[in-house]
């Protein structure tokens, strides 16, 4: 995935399952989609494809408090962040590598959860798993 592709992705599900893929690592691209009912709602839900086991997914790229975890994830790996509210009601999240080679990765957003997500995905698929 491209930083431009990244950059153009609206928050929702799939942003969700890239984070959970390459921040969080205990699913991959075989597992799909499905919807949940009664007490299961409120999160985004995958099964294997072989049906043996399934998992919610917090919505990071909406919910502050799902992507708050996120830039947790990345405050005890050593990165500095900060979180600006941008001329014309955007956001923008940046992520600092400070501990390695000091590399800078930004996302921008309409939300700050969404902002925050598209700066892990750059951060992690631009350097490697956090």
């Amino acid at each position: 995935m491209t930083p431009e592709e990244i950059k153009a992705m609206e928050p929702g599900r799939e942003l969700d399952r890239l984070i959970r893929i390459h921040l969080y690592g205990d699913i991959d691209d075989t597992w799909k989609w499905f919807e949940a009912w009664g007490n299961h709602q409120g999160y985004n839900w995958v099964i294997k494809d072989d049906e043996s086991a399934w998992q919610a997914l917090s919505k990071y790229s909406s919910d502050i408090s799902a992507a708050w975890e996120v830039v947790e994830k990345f405050k005890n790996e050593g990165y500095l962040f900060s979180l600006k509210n941008l001329v014309g009601g955007k956001y923008e999240f940046t992520l600092t590598d400070w501990g390695r080679k000091c590399d800078v990765f930004s996302g921008q957003g309409e939300t700050a959860p969404e902002a925050i997500c598209k700066a892990a995905l750059l951060a992690v698929l631009g350097e490697g798993k956090v």
